[in-house]
């Protein structure tokens, strides 16, 4: 039984039960954990979102990093989806996110990525704990001089090779569409709109000015009502809201009527045949009746996990299946992202 880890990494009030003592030594207990043996100087990348304790955060986690040997890459404020990403398509040992995806600015959290660019296996998350409860093993493995790692800001364009790969992935041309997104003054707030612009979208764009406290509040994917207000005018093709951390999104319709994931996924099955003769999608326990019967009479199993999109994940990986997510919008394109990536 995990103490600290839960559905979605490690959350907290900041400061209070996350505090930058435990932050350090959570990451020397998942550096030992994640570092093999013929590594000598593996590189972690740590991401995190707007949120005021973010900066606190990801200075106790490198540092904890860098005691262990690990070479660490700050790369600032960018979603959750892109460290992912990132890590699967570089060299790196690991991926930290620093978010709390959906919940209020006083809560952080902490997500380890694998060398893969997934979320940590229940097995993996009650190691790290078990070794964290063991001090001495942590202060045995903790080098000196030359053996501490280093921390650097990562270098400009370093999310290039993840926006190119966003629009190569999309391969269309949304010339003179007209969409109003609602980044939740997140980690979306730059992103989003650049990579709808690239591909030709008219962009407006709401709650996009961070101050590291108004994350999630009153606006983006938890709170619908704004973009459905601005929507109604009758002036866009569709809105999309994004939670916190950019690893979910919702979808608002022109008459303001909200679109979840349930229903994403049931449009996006349609194309289903493209990828497989025997068309399944991957839900949770939460997903709805309804989305199930509809998936049926278009002759598309169903499978259910428990909540939590690395379980989606997972079943995804086994059954060999392209699509799955979860009502709350978080929807794995299995093909491109091994994680939700609103913005995919």
């Amino acid at each position: 039984m995990r103490k600290w880890f839960g559905t979605d990494g490690v959350r907290g009030v900041a400061n209070e039960t996350l505090t930058p003592e435990f932050a350090l030594a959570l990451a020397q207990a998942c550096a030992v954990v994640l570092r093999k043996p013929e590594q000598t100087r593996p590189k972690v990348l740590i991401g995190k979102d707007t949120r005021r304790s973010g900066d606190m955060l990801e200075a106790a986690i490198g540092a904890g990093f860098a005691s262990m040997g690990f070479d660490v890459e700050l790369l600032g404020v960018v979603p959750t989806p892109a460290v992912a990403w990132l890590v699967r398509h570089s060299e790196a040992a690991a991926g930290v996110m620093i978010s709390a995806s959906h919940n209020p600015a006083p809560d952080n959290g902490i997500k380890f990525f694998s060398a893969t660019g997934e979320k940590l296996p229940d097995a993996v998350e009650l190691h790290i704990e078990e070794v964290l409860t063991n001090p001495g093993l942590i202060q045995s493995q903790r080098g000196t001089g030359t053996e501490v790692g280093r921390m650097v800001p990562g270098t400009h364009g370093a999310l290039e090779p993840y926006l190119k790969a966003l629009c190569e992935t999309a391969a269309a041309d949304l010339s003179g569409m007209r969409v109003v997104i609602d980044t939740a003054h997140g980690a979306m707030y730059q992103l989003a709109p650049e990579v709808l612009r690239r591909l030709g979208v008219q962009v407006t764009v709401l709650n996009d000015q961070p101050d590291g406290m108004n994350i999630n509040a009153g606006c983006g994917s938890t709170d619908l009502e704004p973009l459905q207000k601005v929507i109604q005018s009758g002036q866009y093709d569709l809105g999309l809201a994004f939670d916190g951390d950019g690893d979910r999104c919702l979808a608002v319709a022109p008459d303001g009527q909200d679109i979840d994931g349930d229903q994403m996924m049931y449009l996006c099955a349609r194309y289903l045949p493209l990828f497989q003769d025997t068309p399944a999608v991957v839900a949770t326990v939460m997903s709805n009746l309804g989305f199930e019967q509809a998936l049926a009479a278009r002759k598309v199993r169903l499978l259910r996990t428990q909540v939590g999109d690395r379980y989606v994940l997972e079943t995804l990986k086994d059954q060999q299946l392209p699509l799955g997510g979860e009502q709350s919008g978080h929807i794995i394109f299995a093909p491109y992202q091994v994680t939700g990536d609103g913005l995919l």
